[in-house]
């Protein structure tokens, strides 16, 4: 475990009411640091997702390690409250699967992807639809074998891409 002014800022933000509008875990997740690795995920990828191999664990050991000395916090702060203030309006009843939670690699894509698209566009409207939430295209990127690069790129970049086109 590290310590530090970013492991602070991360559980920070995992208090923050949109990122709690969006992300939907059970009680004990609430709890039990789940919700701060949440927000691990979304910088270590958003900052490094083409980077990716294989490991989760190494590669968000490895990028709590990079970061822990400086949290760059007004920076981060800005960059996930906008997200998340995006995402909050796009996913009002939250951003969750048929059990009602919100699955890791679907907040990935999802997360990272309209953070991305928000960089190129940051007057990003809401989408009219999302049922490309639910597609054929996105299962094929969230479901099996989804740790490895071109599934973590893939859900990215299909998020980021669907964001900007507004559909």
């Amino acid at each position: 475990m590290f310590m530090g002014e970013f492991v602070n800022l991360l559980s920070h933000l995992a208090k923050d009411a949109n990122f709690r509008t969006v992300v939907r875990l059970p009680k004990t997740n609430m709890q039990d640091g789940t919700a701060e690795e949440y927000v691990l995920r979304f910088f270590a990828f958003h900052d490094r997702y083409k980077q990716f191999d294989h490991s989760v664990k190494d590669f968000l050991n490895d990028y709590c390690e990079a970061n822990s000395r400086t949290a760059k916090a007004e920076t981060r702060v800005a960059l996930f409250s906008q997200t998340f203030r995006y995402l909050a309006a796009a996913f009002p009843e939250g951003l969750k699967s048929r059990k009602g939670t919100t699955a890791v690699n679907l907040y990935e894509g999802i997360s990272v992807g309209a953070a991305l698209a928000l960089k190129q566009n940051p007057q990003l409207d809401v989408p009219n639809s999302l049922d490309w939430v639910r597609s054929d295209a996105m299962r094929a990127v969230t479901t099996g074998a989804t740790n490895n690069r071109s599934r973590v790129t893939g859900r990215i970049e299909l998020c980021r891409d669907h964001f900007l086109s507004g559909s």
